[in-house]
């Protein structure tokens, strides 16, 4: 009989390689029910009545990860689907090269998400929505974050937020919409502001906030046409 270094009995079974076991085995232990040893020690789960080619599932350890990837019915190279990076007893990263499905309402990160591609995507998909608007999206690309609206086939849409950057300067945000609504005043603040800014007043007792800052005469002028121009075609003014 053989034991670990805390005392428990050791059991070892010497299975050559392609040894078939038929039956269930049932391993009951106090700290490990099973261990496979060796320099890329690995696991194989064949589902024998699947499609071609998606039969043989491996799991396997090697260069200080862990690895769940699919094989070919033949035991060819197939593609990972998580791979578990750690450093000591510290879990560096979970990788998930193809899309994430969490169906579970409620689910919660215990840390930051980071999704790290060419062209990063995130998708909020509204299953009872009605038709065509179920999908939303963030994707990030040529150095641009973009909000669009998809297709529920998600082969179409359109970006109605694009914010544009250098480095940690936002240079612009454009906003695509039928209408935009801002509740309280909207400021139009920088060395440069707008000089003839375009809003739409819904109440002229209450919604004719302006705020613009550090302008210069010229500017301050043009705007003080734009409001006595809109007062006149409201009424207003005479």
């Amino acid at each position: 009989m053989k034991y670990d270094s805390a005392g428990r009995e050791v059991y070892t079974f010497p299975l050559n390689e392609n040894t078939t076991v038929t039956g269930d085995w049932i391993f009951a232990g106090n700290r490990r029910a099973i261990e496979i040893e060796g320099t890329t020690p690995s696991i194989y789960w064949d589902e024998t009545d699947a499609a071609a080619d998606e039969r043989l599932w491996e799991m396997i350890a090697s260069g200080g990860a862990l690895s769940l990837q699919t094989r070919t019915d033949a035991d060819g190279v197939g593609a990972a689907a998580m791979t578990i990076d750690r450093t000591g007893t510290v879990v560096d990263s979970i990788t998930f090269p193809s899309e994430v499905i969490c169906t579970k309402e409620g689910a919660t990160l215990g840390s930051g998400l980071m999704i790290s591609n060419a062209v990063p995507i995130l998708t909020f998909n509204e299953t009872d929505a009605a038709a065509n608007n179920r999908r939303w999206r963030i994707a990030v690309a040529t150095e641009q974050m973009l909000v669009s609206v998809r297709s529920d086939a998600d082969n179409s849409g359109l970006n109605f937020i694009v914010v544009d950057r250098t480095a940690n300067v936002v240079d612009s945000i454009a906003i695509t919409a039928t209408a935009t609504s801002f509740s309280g005043q909207v400021g139009f603040n920088g060395a440069t502001p707008a000089a003839r800014p375009d809003y739409t007043v819904t109440n002229p007792t209450t919604d004719r906030a302006l705020n613009v800052t550090a302008d210069t005469l010229a500017q301050g002028l043009a705007v003080l046409g734009t409001v006595i121009a809109d007062l006149i075609a409201i009424g207003l003014f005479q």
